[in-house]
């Protein structure tokens, strides 16, 4: 069950159960029905509603896990903006979405059944790609990989924050254009390794044991150092956002 509070400090949940979303307002004891309220496919129904989110403007987002999407709530309309349906690993698919965060424009999905997270812009509207963020690099324990992320956080400055819950694990995914020092391990010959995860992305800058993300596109990019020279051993692809991991288990 998921709860959040929106601009007026009424509280809204998850009623995953009961597939509705409830709303209580401040000084209520009792609740009212803001969403769903049966269980289906249709619009307006909702099949298990894991996490709730509300954005500046008071629109309603939803992920409902068992159709497979985020059903956006607003005072006249309610509209499917990510997933189409059917559990898929497809940029505009997701597969069970557990949690769902909005931050800086964007809402970011925590799809769990593809070990990812997923972002869309509020604006999306269904068959829209989404933007892997963290994740999406299958099922595992490395430090670029998640095994059913069931929860996120994001704060102001786009750091987020996961609940890997196969992993028994929190991980922490740094903000586009956030720098890291690295944790630098011997690799012989005087040359020292690490290695970056990140997606879609266009630049970055670099200088001796720093290397500031600002590109992304998902992979792995090695980066070796001789006498603190960086070199860049493979060029970055253009896009826009995301995070890394320090090479051989350092972090």
């Amino acid at each position: 069950m998921g709860i959040t509070m929106d601009a007026n400090g009424d509280l809204l949940i998850a009623d995953t159960y009961n597939n509705r979303i409830q709303k209580v307002s401040i000084g209520s004891l009792s609740a009212t029905t803001v969403a769903g309220g049966s269980s289906g496919s249709g619009i307006g129904q909702l099949r298990r509603p894991s996490s709730v989110a509300v954005s500046t403007s008071g629109d309603i987002y939803i992920t409902d896990e068992n159709n497979h999407r985020v059903v956006k709530y607003t005072a006249t309309d309610t509209v499917i903006v990510a997933g189409t349906g059917t559990a898929g690993s497809d940029p505009d698919q997701l597969n069970k979405p557990s949690d769902i965060k909005i931050a800086g424009g964007y809402f970011y999905v925590a799809d769990r059944e593809n070990h990812r997270v997923m972002r869309w812009p509020l604006n999306a509207v269904s068959g829209d790609h989404g933007t892997v963020v963290a994740g999406g690099n299958g099922y595992g324990s490395g430090h670029h990989e998640l095994k059913h992320p069931e929860s996120i956080g994001v704060d102001a400055s786009g750091t987020i924050y996961i609940s890997d819950y196969g992993n028994n694990r929190v991980q922490k995914y740094a903000a586009l254009g956030s720098a890291a020092q690295f944790s630098r391990t011997t690799e012989g010959n005087g040359l020292y390794h690490a290695v970056v995860f990140y997606t879609d992305g266009s630049s970055q800058t670099t200088n001796s044991v720093n290397i500031t993300v600002t590109s992304a596109d998902a992979g792995a990019w090695t980066y070796a150092t001789n006498n603190l020279d960086l070199n860049i051993t493979s060029a970055a692809p253009a896009g826009s956002s995301y995070t890394w991991y320090f090479g051989d288990g350092d972090s």
